[in-house]
C-alpha cells in the first residue's frame, strides 16, 4: 500500500526564480502528464525524458527511445494533400498511389519543414527541448494538487538517468521545495554519472526484464549485468529512497516458471525491497510505431491472463517478496 497522505501539507512551491547556472540547462522531454496518480504517492506531474539505451521488444512508447527529437505520421488525419512531400527540402517525402505519403529515412534530417506544412496536423513532434527553467515553470502549474495529496514529481521516459545533469536538477528544484521525488528507470546507466541522484529521491521504480544475461540481450538489445549491478548499488547506498521492483510479464519471453523463480530469489536478495510490481504485457503502443514508420515486432503476441499474472504472483509470494499486480 502507498504510505498515508501527511498530515501537514507540504507547501510546494515552484514560484521565484531558479538560482545558479542550472536554470538554463537544457535537456529534451517527451512529454508532461498531469494528475498522475499510479507513479508514486499522492498526485504526481510525471515528466518523460526522451532518449533510453534499451530497445525493449514490447516496449509501448517507442516515441521515447531516441534521445532527439522525431517526426510522427498521424494516418486518420492525413488527407493526402502532397503539401509535406512538396515542402520537404531533402526529397525524403513522396506520395503513393493512394495518397499515402512514404518517407525515405536515408533522406530524412528530421528538420520539421513537414511539420510547419501540414495544415491538418498529420504531422507533428514527439520530443522537444526544454530548460530547467521551462520544466519548472509547467510544474508550477500543478503545485495546488500537491498541498494535501503528499504528491510531487516523477522522472519517467524514457530513461531519465540518460540525461543525469537535467534529472539530478529537476530532483534538487524539487527537494527544496518540499515536493515528494520518484525516478522511474530500466537501471540501464552510468552509475558514476547517476550516484548523486539518490540523495534527492524518495522512492525508485526499476524494472527487472529478465535474469538470463543472454536472453534479456535478445529481448531489450542489451546485457543486464548493469541493470542487476545499479540495482544491488541503489539498495545498499540509496538509503534515503523507497525501492520498488517492477516486472514485465510478458507471455513466452520472461513468464515462465524458471525465469520468475530467479527474478524473485534475486529480489529476495535485496534489503530495502518495498514490493514487486508485476506489469501485464499490453499492446496500447502499437499506433506510436505506426506513426513512426516502424514495423511491431510482437503484432500476434497477447496479454496475459488473470490465471497467468496469479501464477506469476504466487512464485514471488512462495520466495516470501512483498507482491501486487499492476502499478
Amino acid at each position: 500500500m502507498e504510505p498515508e497522505a501527511r498530515t501537514k501539507p507540504l507547501v510546494p512551491s515552484f514560484r521565484g526564480p531558479l538560482e545558479g547556472p542550472d536554470r538554463d540547462l537544457t535537456g529534451t522531454l517527451l512529454r508532461i502528464e498531469r494528475l498522475a496518480v499510479h507513479d508514486g504517492p499522492g498526485i504526481r506531474t510525471v515528466l518523460f525524458f526522451k532518449g533510453c539505451p534499451l530497445r525493449c521488444a514490447w516496449c509501448s512508447t517507442p516515441e521515447s527511445q531516441d534521445p532527439a527529437p522525431e517526426v510522427a505520421w498521424l494516418a486518420g488525419r492525413c488527407v493526402g494533400c502532397g503539401d509535406c512531400a512538396r515542402a520537404c527540402p531533402q526529397g525524403a517525402l513522396a506520395l503513393s498511389g493512394e495518397g499515402r505519403p512514404l518517407r525515405d529515412r536515408s533522406r530524412c534530417v528530421a528538420c520539421g519543414t513537414c511539420v510547419e506544412a501540414c495544415g491538418y496536423g498529420a504531422r507533428r513532434w514527439e520530443g522537444r527541448s526544454m530548460t530547467l527553467g521551462e520544466v519548472v515553470q509547467e510544474v508550477e502549474k500543478d503545485e495546488v494538487f500537491f498541498h494535501r495529496s503528499g504528491g510531487g514529481i516523477t522522472l519517467s521516459g524514457g530513461e531519465p538517468a540518460y540525461q543525469p545533469r537535467l534529472a539530478g536538477a529537476l530532483l534538487r528544484a524539487a527537494r527544496r521545495r518540499g515536493l515528494s521525488t520518484a525516478l522511474e528507470t530500466c537501471g540501464h546507466f552510468s552509475w558514476e554519472a547517476c550516484e548523486g541522484l539518490g540523495r534527492f529521491l524518495d522512492r525508485v521504480y526499476v524494472d527487472v526484464k529478465q535474469m538470463s544475461p543472454d536472453r534479456h540481450e535478445a529481448l531489450t538489445g542489451e546485457g543486464n549485468r548493469t541493470v542487476l549491478a545499479n540495482i544491488r548499488r541503489m539498495d545498499a547506498l540509496w538509503g534515503g529512497a523507497e525501492l520498488v521492483v517492477r516486472v514485465p510479464v510478458v507471455p513466452g519471453l520472461n513468464d515462465d516458471t524458471v525465469d520468475l523463480e530467479a527474478t524473485a530469489a534475486f529480489v529476495a536478495g535485496l534489503r530495502r525491497v518495498l514490493r514487486v510490481e508485476l506489469l501485464p504485457y499490453h499492446r496500447y503502443g502499437t499506433a506510436a510505431y505506426a506513426r513512426l514508420g516502424r514495423a511491431y515486432g510482437l503484432e500476434d503476441l497477447r496479454p496475459p491472463s488473470e490465471a497467468q499474472l496469479q501464477a506469476a504472483a504466487a512464485v514471488f509470494a512462495a520466495g516470501g517478496v512483498p507482491v501486487q499486480i499492476g502499478g
